[in-house]
Formats: C-alpha cells, structure tokens, sequence
C-alpha cells in the first residue's frame, strides 16, 4: 500500500525477470508515439517479505522537471487469477458432464427404439404393430430433437427448417420401410 511509495518498480522484479522488464521498460520509454498509459497483467512481481506473486502493472509517463519519469502502479492479481482458473476448470468438468449426459440420453432413446421395433415383430395384430411403429417414431423424433438441441452452439438460435428436414426425410424413410 503506502508502504512502497517511491520505490522503484525493479526493487518489486523478481531475480529470474530483470531482462524481461528491462525490455518492456525500454519498450515502453521508446515508442515513436512517445510513452503513453500502458497496462500489464499477469506480471511476475514481489512482495515487500520477499514472496513472488501475479501483479498488474500500469505504467504512466510523467515529466518532472523537464525529466522523464515513470508511474508505475502494482496491483496484486493472484487472487483473482486463481478465480479464473476455477472457474475454467468448473466449465470444463460441466462440459464432460454434458457430453456424458448426452450420450446416455442417445443410448437410452436408441434402446427404447429398438426394444419397441423387437416387441413390433412379435405382435400378432396388424394394429399393434401400427401403433408401436408409431412410437418408434416418436422416440426418434425425440432422439433427433435431443441431437439438435446438442449440437447447436447457442440455444438462442436454432435451424427449425434444418430440424424439418432432417424429421421429414426420417419420416419418409420410415414410410417407405413399412411399405
């Protein structure tokens, strides 16, 4: 805080960074358009105990005297990187859970349609098989709704026309399997 004013920004420079900060200083202190606001995240730094941590640096070029110097704030960003890590790594462990989920919905309908197309043939009854056909139909509109909705990459947004298309040829293909 209060503490470090003053101090010069390369007593906060770890051992293993000098060159690295000298050429973003030198950087910094020779842009053509001359020295303007710059800001720098995820910057290795120190503490006043001696520890390392994650900062960002923001830059300033001031003139004192007709000298030019250089205002340099550091913010210690460890915490808030650590959070975003986290976060990353809940959004990946909820999209394996999906592609899980959707997998085992998949199976489940594909199950289903094939344990009603097995108990069709075995229906004596013209009829009953209609019916169970129907269903089979059923859950494959199901089956391709559920493929739809996983494979679009924003639910705001969904082809309707492509999902008919795809129902229509379906349907046409299970009326001409059934003659």
């Amino acid at each position: 805080e209060g503490a470090f004013v003053g101090t010069p920004i390369n007593d906060f420079v770890p051992v293993a960074f000098p060159a690295r900060h000298d050429l973003l200083m030198d950087g910094f202190m020779e842009r053509r358009d001359g020295p303007t606001l710059m800001t720098g995240r995820n910057v290795p730094a120190l503490r006043g105990d001696g520890s390392a941590f994650s900062a960002e640096v923001t830059l300033v070029p001031i003139d004192l005297n007709g000298e030019p110097h250089v205002l340099a704030g550091v913010t210690d960003v460890t915490d808030q990187l650590e959070a975003q890590a986290a976060v990353t790594r809940s959004l990946r462990e909820k999209e394996t859970l999906l592609k899980e989920i959707h997998h085992r919905v998949k199976n489940n309908l594909q199950v289903i349609s094939s344990l009603l197309m097995l108990q069709s043939e075995q229906m004596p009854s013209e009829r009953a098989r209609e019916l169970l056909a129907e269903s089979v139909q059923r859950v494959r509109s199901m089956a391709l709704i559920h493929q739809q909705l996983y494979g679009v990459e924003s639910l705001e947004r969904i082809d309707l026309g492509d999902y008919a298309r795809t129902l229509a040829a379906s349907f046409a293909y299970f009326l001409l399997r059934q003659g």
